[in-house]
């Protein structure tokens, strides 16, 4: 990304669902990460706007969240989360458009974007708690945040740290990883699995630096024009 990108201020925590399929995509100039980490901040950021009241008029929502492991000197606040990757993500090619487009910046600049793939990789979602009946009230809260609206199956979030394209989550798995360690250290834990995407997009640039056509310059001197009559 160019200093021209630097200009476009975007809050933390701007992630937003998409909540109408009429909410169509907007390319916006500004990439904070790459594809994988979007995917990871953008449900971070989805999931700590969250809370529920469970029984007896308790209010859960999280204390702590991370897209990326934690340092081991951070102090531990729960409820927490963090959402990962482990595994390879793929990108494919075939329900995408190589075109570019254009985008105008703040100071009126235009730029070249091109949507050259899907990315599609699983993301994983752990929540930690110190006791079972917090841990149930906040995995019904991913459960009904994980299918928020009636014409999808999943989520779909508005990404503005990346290029604001959507990404789509759709719940696969989940699981209680309970040990008799975890318990005698008040470790609630759970874990749920996402099959997430979106378009991978580039920035290609300037558009007055940017030509779309290859030319070839073939230069035809007077002697092959010469030789070409002599046959």
């Amino acid at each position: 990304m160019d200093d021209d990108a630097s200009k476009v201020a975007i809050p933390i925590g701007a992630t937003r669902l998409v909540t109408s399929p009429k909410d169509a995509q907007v390319i916006v100039w500004n990439r904070e990460t790459d594809c994988r980490n979007a995917l990871t901040r953008g449900i971070k950021e989805y999931f700590e706007q969250l809370s529920i009241v469970w029984t007896e008029g308790r209010q859960l929502s999280f204390a702590q969240s991370f897209s990326d492991w934690a340092d081991a000197e951070d102090d531990a606040d729960y409820p927490a989360f963090i959402a990962y990757t482990v595994t390879e993500g793929t990108y494919d090619a075939s329900n995408m458009s190589p075109s570019p487009q254009t985008v105008q910046i703040p100071d009126g600049t235009k730029r070249y974007v091109r949507q050259t793939s899907e990315f599609r990789v699983p993301v994983h979602v752990d929540v930690w708690c110190n006791d079972s009946e917090s841990r149930t009230g906040i995995i019904a809260m991913l459960e009904d945040a994980s299918n928020p609206v009636d014409w999808m199956y999943g989520f779909r979030l508005k990404l503005p740290h990346y290029w604001g394209v959507h990404a789509t989550f759709e719940k696969v798995s989940s699981i209680y990883l309970d040990d008799p360690d975890k318990v005698y250290r008040r470790w609630r834990i759970a874990s749920i699995t996402y099959n997430a995407a979106l378009p991978e997009v580039v920035g290609i640039g300037k558009i007055a630096d940017f030509n779309p056509t290859a030319k070839t310059n073939v230069v035809v001197s007077s002697q092959t024009l010469l030789g070409q009559g002599q046959r």
